[in-house]
């Protein structure tokens, strides 16, 4: 049997966070073992958020370097996931300066949804950007990013390898 609670409880409610990996600020990859597309889509986010600050024109240098990969279109969607992001995001995203060597942890989660995303694995996605955006807004996002993916997939452009790998001795 349902009932409708007609008082508030006096006490507030108390809300638990339990933190995960991706919580941290720094990560101590380095950008220099991500994969071309990987480094292309960190620059081009990095990029985006610098001149968005600036209130600079994010298309032309996004568009630009993204003709000289072969995929014209790919600087428009960026700029379409990315403005999407930064209306409905449910926290503050931390987003290195473009000269930065390591990634932040928040940049490593978008990779991770956009790398999930170019293998198909949606629902993966998902629940990996739900960490940013919420509800049906994770929907929009994800649609948008993965038209950048497939953009990157079509110029040969993975998200899905390291460059560098080495033994630790």
């Amino acid at each position: 049997m349902l009932t409708i609670v007609s008082a508030t409880p006096r006490q507030s409610v108390v809300n638990h966070y339990t933190p995960t990996p991706y919580d941290t600020k720094v990560t101590g990859i380095q950008v220099s073992d991500l994969s071309r597309g990987a480094q292309l889509s960190l620059w081009s986010i990095r990029k985006w958020v610098q001149q968005r600050q600036k209130t600079q024109r994010i298309a032309d240098t996004l568009n630009n370097a993204y003709k000289l990969a072969g995929i014209p279109e790919a600087g428009e969607l960026v700029d379409e996931y990315l403005s999407l992001m930064g209306r409905l995001s449910m926290r503050p995203v931390t987003v290195e300066r473009p000269c930065c060597k390591t990634v932040s942890a928040d940049e490593l989660l978008i990779l991770r949804t956009l790398r999930s995303l170019q293998l198909g694995h949606h629902d993966s996605a998902m629940l990996q950007i739900s960490r940013i955006i919420s509800g049906r807004f994770r929907d929009a996002f994800c649609r948008s990013a993965k038209a950048y993916v497939e953009s990157l997939s079509s110029a040969g452009l993975s998200l899905n390898r390291i460059s560098n790998l080495s033994i630790a001795g």
